[in-house]
């Protein structure tokens, strides 16, 4: 059985992780996009305008594993 306590202690836990990577989310984007600009060509560039789309992917997975974890290693609603 899951805690509710926990769980929404997890889920607030998780709220201000992805307020916190949302806000960060422009500047990533603003250095990446900086250093395209700068000395970085070729397949260097291809990768590093792939940095804010990695960025906002492990924000999302953080939140999603953290409100996983919490609940047990269990789906919540799942037996």
């Amino acid at each position: 059985m899951v805690n509710p306590l926990a769980l929404i202690v997890a889920i607030i836990g998780v709220f201000i992780v992805l307020i916190i990577g949302v806000n960060l989310v422009a500047p990533v984007a603003d250095e990446a996009a900086g250093a395209v600009g700068g000395n970085v060509t070729g397949a260097a560039a291809a990768l590093v305008n792939l940095l804010p789309l990695l960025f906002v992917v492990i924000i999302v997975v953080a939140g999603l594993l953290g409100i996983f974890v919490a609940a047990g290693g269990q789906i919540p609603g799942m037996r």
